[in-house]
């Protein structure tokens, strides 16, 4: 999955969206928080249990290279151009559920809301990693995001351009300390 992720008391947290959306961004800010990065850019996802399991992936990550915010994540181990590559210090290792995707948008227009999705492997397909190779595997990857959404909240987390990482964050925060009701709703 083309996402970052996290570690919460929840399980596995992850943001999935496009290229220069400002995932790993919004990791930095919810690492400051005190949630470990478990995966940043590349979520990688397997039926290990009854479950969907993520795996964590390696400590590094890519930010912006005039992000001031990225000190003290971890060490700084080279620049290319505008982004900076760090080995952040406080992740995780290891298998764990996944508890939550949000979707991340932004855009002018879009206002800063996190919001739950209806449950459809189609809204995490712009998403979907791997190379097309032959049937039967893309048919086992989409079942297994089809088993990802039936297991997880999917969360609509939305913003313009203006919207800081920290509202975001506080947007994300927001949504998954409302689960309950969520599903008391019938959104989840």
């Amino acid at each position: 999955l083309h996402a970052c992720a996290l570690e919460t008391p929840l399980g596995v947290v992850a943001v999935a969206a496009p290229s220069g959306m400002g995932k790993s961004t919004l990791a930095r800010t919810l690492m400051r928080r005190g949630w470990p990065l478990f995966a940043d850019d590349v979520l990688v996802l397997s039926r290990e249990t009854e479950a969907v399991q993520a795996h964590a992936g390696t400590p590094h990550m890519n930010l912006a290279a005039d992000d001031e915010e990225a000190a003290g994540l971890g060490a700084t181990l080279g620049q290319l151009g505008e982004e900076r590559w760090i080995a952040a210090d406080d992740v995780s290792d290891g298998c764990r559920e996944v508890f939550a995707v949000a979707i991340l948008e932004r855009g002018r227009g879009r206002p800063l809301q996190a919001r739950p999705l209806r449950r459809s492997p189609l809204l995490l397909a712009p998403y979907m990693l791997g190379l097309p190779d032959e049937k039967a595997r893309d048919a086992s990857r989409f079942a297994l995001y089809s088993d990802l959404v039936e297991s997880i909240r999917l969360i609509g987390l939305t913003g313009g351009p203006a919207d800081r990482p920290g509202e975001l964050a506080d947007a994300l925060q927001a949504a998954l300390d409302a689960v309950p009701s969520m599903v008391a709703d019938g959104a989840a």
